[in-house]
């Protein structure tokens, strides 16, 4: 089983993605890992250039099928560029593909003395439960070509219903906190 990181970056975060993002997934033990939007070239990874289009979510759906027809490997992982990959090559490798077409990481950010969990649709309290919140994601290759982001609704919450059409279509989702993403932007207060 192959895995593919997609850096899906926009341009005031190019200095966090080449600085900490990057470096976090170039150590995560994907097969492939590629840049896409803003950004630059380098060793180690392939970067395609995808200006903005519109501004909107439009954007995030775009990128993400172009790095999907960028990249071959069974399975894409999409990244947001303010988030970094928190996890070792061996837990990356021990993830339940053959079982899974959506696995949903845990997700954090910094909370001072400890880290504050945060909600990635698969806390039970959260009414919209379940889906995969648009910061990261596992998605087997096959859904997403049987359905490209493109094609689901253009709406601020593109990731909450393009989790129940995957549904729909027979996608078997789970959660695998053995692995997780770090939000970078606590000041933001990710957890409201």
């Amino acid at each position: 089983m192959t895995v593919a990181c997609i850096i899906i970056a926009h341009a005031p975060r190019v200095a966090s993605v080449r600085d900490v993002i990057l470096p976090s997934v170039l150590q995560g033990g994907f097969d492939e890992v590629l840049w896409i939007g803003d950004g630059q070239a380098g060793a180690g990874y392939e970067f395609l250039p995808l200006p903005r289009l519109t501004g909107t979510t439009l954007d995030a759906l775009a990128k993400r099928d172009a790095g999907t027809l960028a990249t071959t490997a069974d399975f894409v992982f999409y990244l947001a560029d303010d988030h970094a990959w928190t996890s070792s090559p061996d837990a990356l490798r021990a993830l339940p593909f053959a079982e899974h077409d959506i696995i949903v990481p845990g997700r954090w950010c910094e909370g001072g003395s400890q880290p504050i969990v945060l909600n990635m649709g698969m806390n039970g309290d959260d009414p919209n439960f379940p889906y995969c919140a648009g910061h990261g994601g596992f998605f087997r290759r096959s859904l997403i070509q049987a359905r490209p982001w493109l094609t689901m609704p253009h709406h601020p919450n593109w990731d909450l219903y393009a989790s129940r059409i995957q549904l729909q279509m027979g996608a078997r989702l789970i959660q695998d906190q053995s692995v997780s993403i770090q939000d970078l932007e606590p000041e933001r207060e990710p957890w409201k």
